[in-house]
């Protein structure tokens, strides 16, 4: 039975797929606007036939002002996940929406074919999502941040080339200094974990974060790839970790779900993952080999998460 199990959730990532390759079949692909636009529909739609009703799948921006009554306005998003049911729209015309930050649960970024330039300019838009954290009243609360991908450009590898530019992004922003970062994870802890949730690749695996402080009290980003069996199954994982940040008991902290849906979790759990072979941390910002956590093996540690 688990084995059937597995197969129906594998079916999505198929789906989606194949209705991909059917458009690319036809018109090559070249990233058309149109094109672009249909994918990003797609997720939308695979998302709006699962996640609980309360809950709408849209695309717009996150509108609000600050202490200063400065406007604070986020990027156009690709997917907004957002709570309709207690909160209101700004502004609501079909698809679009523009929300104030306490409505949304969750953003997506959706690529076609990843570039290594598109990780760079996700990670600048989610970290523009962190400014909302200086709305006035605000008593906090936590935006979790995906990017889905259908395929990976052939100048970028996974896991080694996107773990390498995700590292080489946060080290060298601008806009939050890697010791700023440092600072605001220590601050607001429970709050936002200031860097991205989960990057899912069909048809390759997925990438998630973990902060953790370090034996000098520094806060560190752990990074860890993944890959399955079956490559169809990464949209049916994409779909369960976004769930586990909607709990209602959880109050959004992934990992906590299943008091809310145990009867969805008992039949994701078929769902198997394992991290990547032979490696699969990265460790940013680096830290010394000999301050290395005891419970990670070095061996399966990228060489740029150690200083020298």
């Amino acid at each position: 039975m688990n084995n059937e199990i597995q197969k129906f959730l594998s079916t999505f990532g198929e789906e989606l797929r194949s209705k991909v390759k059917r458009l690319d079949d036809i018109i090559g692909r070249d990233h058309w606007l149109s094109v672009g636009n249909y994918k990003e529909s797609l997720v939308r739609n695979f998302l709006r036939s699962t996640l609980p009703k309360r809950y709408e799948i849209s695309t717009g921006f996150i509108l609000s002002k600050n202490y200063e009554n400065q406007l604070i306005k986020s990027k156009q998003i690709d997917i907004l996940i957002w709570d309709s049911t207690d909160y209101s729209a700004i502004f609501r015309d079909g698809e679009f929406v523009i929300i104030p930050p306490e409505a949304c649960r969750v953003v997506i970024e959706v690529k076609g074919n990843l570039r290594s330039s598109d990780i760079e300019k996700t990670i600048d838009s989610f970290d523009q999502l962190n400014f909302f954290l200086g709305v006035q009243y605000n008593q906090g609360y936590k935006i979790a941040r995906f990017l889905f991908a259908f395929d990976i450009s052939e100048e970028i590898s996974f896991p080694d080339g996107i773990l390498k530019k995700i590292a080489k992004t946060y080290m060298n922003s601008k806009k939050i200094t890697i010791k700023d970062r440092s600072e605001f994870i220590l601050h607001y802890s429970d709050k936002d974990k200031f860097t991205f949730d989960g990057i899912y690749i069909l048809g390759k695996g997925f990438i998630t974060t973990n902060i953790r402080s370090s034996k000098t009290n520094e806060m560190k980003i752990i990074m860890q790839s993944f890959e399955t069996e079956n490559k169809d199954d990464i949209y049916s994982l994409f779909e369960t970790e976004i769930q586990s940040n909607l709990g209602k008991y959880s109050a959004g902290k992934t990992g906590f779900w299943y008091e809310d849906q145990p009867g969805l979790l008992a039949l994701k759990s078929s769902l198997v993952y394992k991290p990547t072979q032979p490696k699969s941390i990265m460790i940013v910002p680096p830290v010394p080999i000999d301050n290395l956590y005891s419970d990670i093996d070095s061996s399966i540690v990228f060489e740029d998460s150690f200083n020298h």
